[in-house]
């Protein structure tokens, strides 16, 4: 058994290149009047907005590029063809709709990690989440200190030609305060591919592990017996495709009600969502305590998908605030009377929108 010292010196890895296909976006509310939901995935702000112009480059390049500018570990999945062109063109689009635009553009779909976002082939998503999660599973039964040595962070570099072998090899020669021994025994071969130079961004040990490992089907599972400082690390298969098993997305819950003591429309809101105009609305009117009237007809004249994502950002509005800033980008009016959300507005309502 070959045992090599950590420390925390990091030479990274490089970033890959998947693909995107369409993807419909779940109902996801994350702050409705004071009750907040997990952080995502990603810790980078997919939300933030991107300037920028690019014509028919390779596609490798853009992604490069789109990383580079926004400061985010985006890896394009290596079975995709880097050299295929591409173009980008952003007017304020937040990261996640441009990423979501080119993997529709190129075939491929998108897996928001902990440590990057991945471009890759349809179906291997899944596979990467599940990983993702498994990681963090087994991280979590191991001692804190073989914990913490393994959540040191860092940034990542590595020059041209660097094979995947040599990047664990780096990886495993780094030397932590803790002075961890990883066993790293009888490993499958990786590929012999010869990487671009490039960066990375400051990623934990275990993740630059793990974004060495899923470029080639596969990621680390660590396990640790006893209170040994010897760490054992196993590059295994990534899980097998199991739709059916797949977790579904639960919809979105509306948040909790304001105390009955407190006059109706009088509440303020927190919200960041990212969900279908309908949801949204639903999730919201069950909040206010009112019923929702939504006219389909009204809004298929005015050319209005009920399943339009909406996503906005709103701290501290009042209802009105609220239904304003989600009706507003398009172009829609609002009216609540006798207890009923209209949308759009009632010709003569009692609480018309502004």
């Amino acid at each position: 058994m070959h045992r090599r010292l950590l420390s925390h010196r990091c030479c990274p890895l490089p970033a890959g290149r998947p693909r995107l296909q369409r993807a419909v976006f779940t109902a996801t509310l994350l702050a409705v009047a004071g009750v907040t939901s997990k952080r995502p995935a990603v810790a980078v702000d997919l939300e933030a907005p991107v300037r920028a112009s690019l014509q028919r480059v390779p596609l490798g390049q853009l992604v490069e590029r789109l990383g580079s500018m926004t400061g985010t570990p985006i890896v394009l999945d290596r079975r995709i063809d880097p050299t295929q062109p591409a173009s980008l063109q952003a007017q304020g689009e937040s990261l996640r709709d441009l990423l979501l635009l080119i993997a529709t553009d190129h075939g491929a779909e998108l897996a928001d990690l902990t440590a990057a976002v991945w471009l890759v082939p349809p179906g291997e998503a899944e596979r990467l989440k599940q990983a993702d999660r498994l990681r963090q599973d087994a991280m979590a039964r191991l001692p804190a200190v073989t914990r913490a040595s393994l959540n040191r962070t860092a940034a990542w570099e590595w020059s041209a030609g660097t094979t995947p072998a040599a990047l664990l090899t780096t990886l495993l020669e780094t030397a932590t305060p803790q002075q961890l021994v990883i066993d790293w025994e009888d490993q499958p071969a990786l590929p012999h591919d010869h990487l671009p130079a490039g960066s990375l961004p400051p990623l934990s040990l275990a993740e630059r592990f793990d974004l060495v490992a899923m470029r080639y089907g596969m990621r680390v599972n660590w396990t640790q017996a006893g209170p040994s400082q010897h760490l054992c690390g196993r590059l295994v298969p990534l899980p097998a495709a199991s739709p059916e098993t797949a977790p579904q997305p639960a919809p979105p819950q509306p948040a909790r009600r304001p105390q009955r003591s407190t006059p109706p429309g009088t509440a303020r809101f927190s919200l960041r969502v990212a969900a279908p105009l309908d949801e949204l609305l639903t999730a919201v009117a069950a909040q206010c305590e009112l019923t929702l009237a939504i006219d389909a007809a009204a809004l298929r004249d005015q050319g209005i998908d009920p399943k339009t994502i909406i996503r906005l950002k709103v701290r501290d509005v009042d209802r009105a605030g609220l239904l304003t800033a989600i009706t507003d980008p398009l172009n829609l009016s609002w009216s609540i009377a006798e207890g009923t959300l209209r949308i759009p507005a009632a010709a003569a309502a009692g609480e018309l929108s502004p």
